[in-house]
This record gives structure tokens, sequence and C-alpha cells, in this order.
């Protein structure tokens, strides 16, 4: 799987290189307005750190995790459940989503989705020959998914809930729960959602108005949709050069995370944003015949499991910065700024690349027995 391997450093490598780019543009100005590298100092810390996991994660057989898939399960119920103690989780803009040491926060939500996908690549890889049937596989799997949701929902984090049930989802399908279990599950699950959290959650009704008709609020809701369009309307196709955007200066709120792409289709223009949607189908190309050269169904999984979660957060914020679907708070993978979220995707992109050393006819790893045999 050499050409699998180098399309998956290839890509990861220019979409590390476009992001230290932009994260050195817009760092430019920090949150307080002053002049300064301290933002693009700590994404250069974070970086080192990710790379560093990553070489390190590489070299583990990922058939370790899947005899420790329950123990992750369990530190990411951990972390979920103390970041919404008030005075441990650090709570900013009304929602309580990051554990701080000093300079230093923790995003859980993050080491959530990475931890899921093992867990349930390993739940469901031990279930194979059972994987059709409902009160052995289906049913407990959606119990322990409604709570890791739950959780997150709390904090209050739709866009990331929404992402790891998708994802879970999609992971069942291909390998072969049956359909109308699936449908049945998001059927329920939307309706209650509709019934009991709709209401009680305001800011999704507001974000809903504001996508569908932004120039009705253009100073509230619609503000951040209108100066997106704008950055990349004012982008063209070859940009107006490196540094020169107008809308880091405070015009676009969280241009470094959610809103990087913005940023970057102004100053790099359609043909910037047009080579980030490439890399990121390179990306997906390779990362789909990983899992698909596999030597087993665990691996297959986990291959699977990382490479759409990867691309569906992309293709979600590519489809918020240019206002195909309502605001969702999901940065651009390797490309935004954000310590745990780069550092969870690099992890990931390590384990892939262990997979794709790997050849079909390697022996199964041998059955554990024990407490972590629920995974």
């Amino acid at each position: 799987m050499e050409k699998e391997r180098y399309g998956i450093i290839f890509s990861v490598t220019f979409l590390l290189a476009l992001g230290i780019i932009m994260i050195f543009s817009t760092g430019s100005v920090d949150e307080e307005g002053l002049i300064g590298n301290r933002l693009f100092l700590k994404h250069l810390s974070w970086m080192a750190l990710s790379v560093g996991g990553l070489l390190a994660i590489s070299r583990v057989d990922y058939r370790f995790y899947q005899r420790h898939a329950a123990k992750l399960l369990i530190a990411a119920f951990f972390f979920l459940a103390i970041v919404l103690i008030p005075g441990i989780g650090y709570e900013a803009n009304g929602a309580r989503r990051w554990l701080r040491a000093g300079p230093v926060g923790f995003q859980p939500s993050e080491f959530a989705k990475f931890a899921l996908i093992i867990f349930f690549a390993s739940f469901l890889a031990r279930r194979e020959v059972k994987i059709k049937g409902f009160l052995a596989t289906f049913l407990p799997a959606m119990l322990i998914l409604i709570l890791a949701a739950g959780l997150i929902l709390k904090e209050p984090d739709l866009g990331t809930a929404g992402l790891i049930c998708l994802v879970v989802l999609v992971l069942f399908f291909v390998a072969g729960v049956r359909l109308n279990y699936l449908f049945g599950f998001g059927a329920l699950a939307a309706s209650l959602t509709y019934i009991f959290l709709w209401p009680k959650f305001a800011y999704w009704q507001e974000r809903i108005q504001s996508f569908l008709n932004p120039w009705e609020d253009p100073q509230g809701g619609g503000y951040q949709i209108i100066q997106s369009l704008i950055a990349l309307g004012r982008g063209g196709l070859g940009g107006v050069g490196f540094g020169a955007s107008q809308q880091k200066f405070f015009f676009l709120p969280a241009a470094r995370t959610d809103f990087l792409l913005a940023i970057l289709g102004e100053e790099m223009g359609f043909l910037g944003t047009a080579f980030i949607v490439l890399l990121y189908t390179v990306f997906i190309y390779a990362g789909i015949n990983i899992a698909r050269k596999a030597p087993d169904f665990f691996g297959f999984l986990l291959a699977f499991g990382f490479t759409f979660g990867i691309a569906l957060q992309a293709a979600t914020n590519i489809a918020v910065v240019t206002a195909s679907v309502p605001t969702k708070g999901l940065s651009l993978p390797f490309v935004s700024f954000g310590g745990s979220s780069l550092l969870f995707s690099m992890l990931s992109v390590g384990i892939l690349l262990n997979i794709s050393q790997e050849r079909k006819g390697v022996e199964d790893i041998p059955e554990v027995v024990g407490a972590e045999d629920v995974c």
C-alpha cells in the first residue's frame, strides 16, 4: 500500500503547511488587537506535539487499540463528564467544552471522537458473526452512542455530537448492520431531538434562521456568514495576496478556527480553496483504499472510521464557510488553529499509516478474554 501511504503523507503535509501559512497570516493580530506571534508560536507547539504523536503512534500495531478500546471509552466518558462540572470545565461563549491547565487547553469531545471510532470498530469486529443482531449488537451500541452524544450536547456542542453520531451510523452501515435498524434509530433520534431539545436551545433556531436569510439580521445572526462570503468574493480567482486579507482584522469572527478557509480564499482565491479540496480528495481516496486493503475486519473499520470522520468534518467546515449549511462550530482538519483537534487528527493519521504497513493474510489478533472483551 505504498501509494496510499504517500497519498496520506502528501495530502496531510500540504494541509499542515497551508495551516501554518494561514495561522501566521491571521496571527498577526491577536484577540486583544496586539501585533505579535503568540498564537502562531502556540500553533507551532501543538504542531510539534502532533507530529511527534503521529510518528510514535504509527509504530504501534493498530491491533493494540482493539485490546484497549474499552479503556479508551471509559476515559472518554470520564473527561466528557468532568468538563461539565463548574469550576473544572472552562466556559467560554456560553459553552463549557475545555479543560485547562494554565495556558494549555484540552477539548474532551475531540478525544471522544477518536476513542469512539476505536471502540465501535473493535465492538463491531468482535461481533462480526452476529453483526445483524439487535439485542447483541445494535441496541447496546446505540445506548453507548446516546450517552456520549448526550454528554457532548450538555456542553452544548451540537456540531460535534451530530458528527460523531453520523460517523458511527455510517460505520455500522459499512459493517453490515441492518438498514431498518439504522433508519429506525435515525428517525427516533431526530424526532426526540425535535420534541425535547429543539425548544430548549434557542441558538439552534437562530442559526437556522440566519442560514436561511442572513441579510435579515446582517449585524447579528447573519453577520458571520455575510463576512465569510465577502472574504471569498473578495479573493476572486487568484486572491488578494498573502497577508493582505481585510476580513481577518476583526470583521470575520473565528477567522483562525471555524472560518480560516474564508481567509485563505480571500488571500489565495478560488485556486487556493480548490487546492484544499483536492488535498482532501487525495486523503479520502488513499484512506478508503487503506481500509479496503486492511488485513482484517477491525483494520478495515478503523481505517474507514478515521477517514470518514476527517472527511465529514472537512466537508462540513467547507459547507459552513460557503453558506451551504448552518454554522456548526467545526474546525478544518489539519489547517485550522486548535490544539486538541490537530492532535487527535494527527493521531488518527498515525493509525492509518500503521494499518497501511500491513498486508492481507496477517494472522488475526488472539482473542482477549476478560473485562476488555466487552468492546
